[in-house]
């Protein structure tokens, strides 16, 4: 039984059987397994894979968004925490700088330039250095948080913490505090 639906040559245009493997007139290898078959009447099946395609697009950028809408904070949380450390780890140094400067000259160093082996992080910045014969105190901040973090030893040593240990805050959170 003769096949009498037929389809376009997909090179040549030539009408041909919908079940030929090649264009009898151009020679052109046919694509079979239904991927050519005719549309019935009032569908389009090219409009079908548009939309299926659109759809799938759409999908992936609410995706990608909603990745992104958990991953960028944490990424900002994680960088202010790399700050803070840095300047944490920049007040270990002037306390360990202190110390020593004070065991060889009796008494403690308010020039930072004056201690040995103290260079602080990048965008990390020293607020004050305050010294005398019975303690010191360091304030820092860093460029890009909105945190300080001080310590100190002997009289001058902040109240939170042992001396030599860093304690941070936010100014803010300490200016509220102070208006309550």
């Amino acid at each position: 039984m003769a096949t009498t639906e037929t389809k376009a040559c997909r090179d040549c245009g030539a009408t041909i059987p919908l079940d030929a493997r090649v264009c009898p007139q151009c020679g052109a290898r046919q694509l079979t397994g239904g991927a050519l078959a005719p549309a019935s009447a009032g569908q389009s099946s090219g409009l079908n894979g548009c939309v299926v395609a659109a759809l799938a697009g759409f999908g992936g950028i609410i995706l990608i968004g909603i990745i992104a809408a958990i991953a960028i904070p944490k990424f900002v949380n994680t960088k202010q925490r790399a700050y803070v450390a840095a300047m944490k780890t920049d007040l270990r140094s002037i306390a360990a700088a202190e110390e020593a400067y004070h065991e060889e000259h009796g008494r403690y160093q308010e020039r930072l330039d004056s201690l040995p082996g103290v260079t602080l992080a990048y965008g990390v910045r020293l607020v004050r250095l305050t010294a005398n014969e019975r303690g010191w105190r360091a304030v820092v901040r860093h460029d890009a948080v909105d945190t300080i973090c001080t310590t100190g030893g002997g009289e001058l040593k902040p109240e939170a913490g042992p001396p030599g240990t860093p304690f941070c805050s936010r100014p803010e959170a300490a200016e509220r505090d102070s208006t309550s």
